[in-house]
């Protein structure tokens, strides 16, 4: 399993200059990129099952 670079999407801007970044840095090393949105939720209990939608 490799190492991942992650990036955390936030401000348009700096994501999509993070992921130009981290693009070129996983490409140079062989690695794997996740972009990851964060997004609230009301009750973490409910991730995962219907109820949560």
């Amino acid at each position: 399993m490799s190492d991942k670079i992650v990036v955390v999407a936030g401000d348009e801007t700096w994501t999509q200059a993070a992921l130009h970044l981290a693009a070129a840095l996983a490409t140079h090393e062989g690695r794997e990129l996740v972009l990851l949105k964060m997004v609230p939720v009301n009750n973490p209990a409910l991730l995962g099952i219907w109820l949560a939608w």
